[in-house]
């Protein structure tokens, strides 16, 4: 019986393109068959039975020692895959397990060492937190491209996790002189962090369309919560410059333009960026957080105008107190202006709550706390620009479409 190499390799073992495995991938190993395995221990048998008798050139011999061959590079190449799987899943782990202790060792002492120093921004909160912060980012980007798996989370976890501290404790150590742990917050304090929770929130934002990650998705939301409990908290309660005394520095380039101009430009952003990616009331929040700073931003903006030595309200003229309305009333127009431009219905609701603030307060404050003159520019100021709102909504808002327009003139 005379047999060709090529039959009897067909016979004994599967060509590698059989198994549907494509050109360039990785190769796994398919079960093998009770007849694969009788095939390969006869093929061994064979061999052993040749080399220890007096070797025969025939056709059947040359092809068992290509056969035997052909199975000893599959094998070797299967075994080699299956080394790298399991050290590629060994060193991913690791990263994550690396990444864990890092972060404990944080948790039991959050300074790198004991002094970090008095120098701004370039110190050891910058080297123990920002260096490692990026060693995490590219860690976790590499990771990223092969799976989306549980150490890849905690890698990219790791990163945000220190870039959060490595903000937060750079803005302290900066406010304070170096001294991160100090008891009280100050209003530079707030308006600092604010800036930096929106910013943060604003890049994992952009960055989480793209990853589709849930780390940097809860994370967006968790610095975004953040803020807006800082605003509530800090901004508008606890160092509110209405009831606390501040020295505003300076009539434009002042702590108010940190503390509320600049986050209330933030909060807009994410607005902004979130239109496609978030809810509804997710929206809604930071467009009414971004109306409420603007607004408290414009009050305090008149008081400084009138007060430059302090902020703190005991009292007001009757020129101030017509100038809060007259800048409220605008600033509703504006509002609007921008809602229609946006097509933003809860831009468009903010600006109708300004207008019923400043209807309120002509109507409670300003009758009776004015007098003269300053009394009767209220009320018309008032009427003018209600006239004007109705006007928009009138030609803007509920203007009828051309059909309909014709069909009523016809």
């Amino acid at each position: 019986m005379c047999l060709s190499d090529r039959g009897l390799l067909d016979s004994f073992v599967a060509a590698p393109g059989a198994t549907g495995q494509r050109p360039g991938t990785a190769m796994v190993s398919p079960p093998r068959t009770k007849l694969q395995e009788d095939n390969r221990c006869t093929v061994k048998v064979a061999c052993a039975q040749q080399q220890t008798s007096r070797p025969v050139p025939t056709p059947v011999g040359n092809a068992i020692d290509v056969h035997y061959i052909v199975v000893s590079v599959i094998d070797r190449r299967v075994v080699d895959v299956d080394v790298a799987l399991v050290c590629d899943r060994g060193l991913r782990w690791l990263c994550g397990i690396l990444v864990a202790l890092v972060m404990a060792r944080i948790a039991y002492e959050p300074r790198i060492v004991t002094d970090v120093g008095t120098t701004p921004v370039f110190n050891w909160i910058l080297y123990g937190y920002g260096i490692p912060a990026l060693a995490f980012w590219v860690a976790g980007f590499m990771l990223r491209k092969r799976a989306d798996d549980v150490p890849t989370r905690m890698v990219e976890a790791g990163a945000v996790l220190f870039t959060v501290l490595c903000a937060f404790l750079e803005i302290r150590h900066y406010v304070y002189g170096g001294d991160i742990y100090h008891r009280s917050a100050a209003l530079a304090e707030y308006g600092l962090q604010t800036c930096g929770a929106l910013a943060l929130a604003i890049g994992l934002e952009r960055l989480r369309a793209r990853t589709n990650s849930i780390v940097h998705n809860v994370a967006a939301q968790l610095l975004a919560l953040s803020a807006l409990l800082v605003i509530v908290v800090g901004l508008f309660i606890d160092e509110n410059p209405f009831w606390m005394y501040q020295e505003p520095g300076g009539y434009i380039f002042n702590i108010i333009l940190l503390g509320y101009a600049l986050p209330a430009m933030l909060a807009a952003a994410l607005g902004l960026v979130t239109r496609a990616t978030r809810p509804q009331w997710y929206r809604t929040v930071a467009a009414v957080t971004a109306v409420a700073l603007a607004l408290m931003y414009l009050s305090l903006e008149v008081r400084v105008f009138f007060s430059p030595r302090g902020t703190m309200i005991a009292g007001f003229s009757d020129a101030e107190g017509y100038t809060y309305s007259a800048v409220w009333l605008a600033f509703g127009v504006v509002l609007l202006l921008v809602g229609i431009a946006l097509r933003s219905q809860p831009v468009r609701l903010c600006s109708a709550a300004v207008v019923l603030l400043t209807v309120g307060k002509v109507f409670l404050v300003d009758m009776g706390g004015l007098t003269g003159v300053w009394r009767a520019f209220s009320f018309i100021g008032l009427g003018l620009v209600l006239v004007g709102i109705g006007y928009l909504y009138q030609r803007l808002l509920f203007r009828k479409p051309p059909q309909a327009q014709a069909a009523a003139t016809s």
